[in-house]
């Protein structure tokens, strides 16, 4: 409302309506049952879809079956967290967790670019290097030298210290395994 000028008023009353919408969310995954989780929370997602509630929607499902250590759910919500909000800061966790679980499912590839997607979206944050590092790594250990050799030319030229020199080391070790002297 444009006629109220007390900033703090204002503040006041969006903290409340933050705490309330969280309230909000946090009482439908407390009333609903096991069976019916999911469905509640995408249909309250469907209902709030591109609103920050709806976003709250997705990340406390995905929360509830990262804790849970449910793969399936993980990636479900987390799918659909990452097409809905690309943006969303959340997606830290969500990419990070997402590249975990897809390892403990034996699904390399997936969490290869998993680990390359946390990378290129969030290229600034402290993990990023130590990430794609992770990828170069699964791609070494599939046999995938081109796209292992992509990773650590960036992380030769992106990373600092002791993981740059490893970068850079496993590129020439890569290059020599695979007689590539140009």
């Amino acid at each position: 409302n444009p006629k109220i000028t007390d900033t703090k008023f204002k503040n006041e009353v969006a903290a409340i309506e933050k705490a309330a919408r969280r309230r909000k969310v946090e009482f439908t995954v407390l009333t609903a049952s096991a069976g019916e989780f999911s469905e509640r929370m995408l249909a309250e997602w469907e209902k709030h879809k591109g609103t920050e509630e709806g976003e709250e929607y997705l990340y406390t499902a995905f929360l509830k079956y990262k804790g849970e250590g449910n793969i399936a759910g993980v990636f479900d919500f987390g799918g659909r967290l990452i097409g809905a909000y690309p943006k969303s800061k959340r997606l830290l966790d969500v990419l990070g967790t997402m590249g975990a679980f897809a390892i403990q499912a034996a699904d390399f590839e997936r969490a290869a670019f998993l680990f390359e997607e946390y990378h290129r979206r969030f290229p600034k944050d402290k993990k990023a290097t130590e990430m794609l590092m992770s990828a170069a790594n699964i791609h070494i250990y599939l046999g995938q030298y081109d796209k292992a050799a992509k990773d650590l030319r960036i992380l030769r030229g992106e990373a600092s210290g002791a993981l740059r020199i490893q970068a850079h080391q496993k590129l020439m070790e890569i290059y020599r395994d695979i007689g590539d002297w140009n």
